[in-house]
């Protein structure tokens, strides 16, 4: 085996083979007359496998102000028309979706919303003894929550995991600050104020 270093480097194959190897006796030979000089391929940077079987990996970015669900479902359903095209040499295999946990997020906040109704009516309901008063609250939060997607979509806010996290705890703000209110206007009412 013999170590050859050069100064410059190499652009071509022929350029390879060109490569002069000295000799004991002074003389010189050229390196395509001792080796087959081969075009190969690169040295493996990264290495990717999915369940074992070597895959390659594909990273997708969106942009900043890009929707991350919207994203994915554009990059899921060219992903579908690419292997319906090539069907039978390319199947494409998501490992990791994380617009999964923020649809999952969206989907918990609303369930909490509709929970926080369902029992802010009935805590007015059984404390204050007055339908009125828990229907004012039901209406009360879709009003706002209307009215804050209204203002999101004005202002170009995304509905992201930050933003339904905010308004869910802005609901609880509301729903409380609903109770306490309503509350001291059932007591005044009850000490016998003037109702305007």
């Amino acid at each position: 085996d013999f170590t050859v270093r050069v100064a410059g480097k190499y652009a071509t194959l022929s350029e390879i083979e060109r490569t002069r190897i000295p000799l004991a006796n002074g003389s010189a030979i050229y390196l395509r007359d001792v080796a087959t000089v081969t075009d190969t391929i690169k040295a493996d940077r990264s290495l990717a496998r999915l369940e074992g079987t070597p895959a390659l990996g594909i990273q997708i970015v969106k942009q900043a102000q890009a929707n991350s669900v919207k994203t994915s479902e554009k990059v899921r359903s060219e992903l579908a028309r690419l292997e319906k095209q090539y069907r039978g040499l390319i199947h494409f295999e998501v490992a990791q979706d994380i617009t999964i946990f923020t649809r999952n997020s969206v989907t918990e906040v609303q369930r909490n919303v509709m929970e926080a109704l369902f029992v802010v009516a009935l805590v007015l309901l059984v404390f204050l003894h007055s339908m009125r008063n828990s229907l004012i609250v039901l209406v009360a939060i879709p009003i706002s929550l209307v009215s804050t997607f209204i203002t999101m979509a004005l202002f170009g806010f995304s509905v992201n995991l930050m933003t339904m996290m905010s308004l869910g705890m802005v609901i609880g703000v509301l729903v409380d600050d609903s109770i306490v209110v309503l509350d001291n206007i059932h007591r005044w009412l009850r000490s016998g104020s003037d109702p305007k």
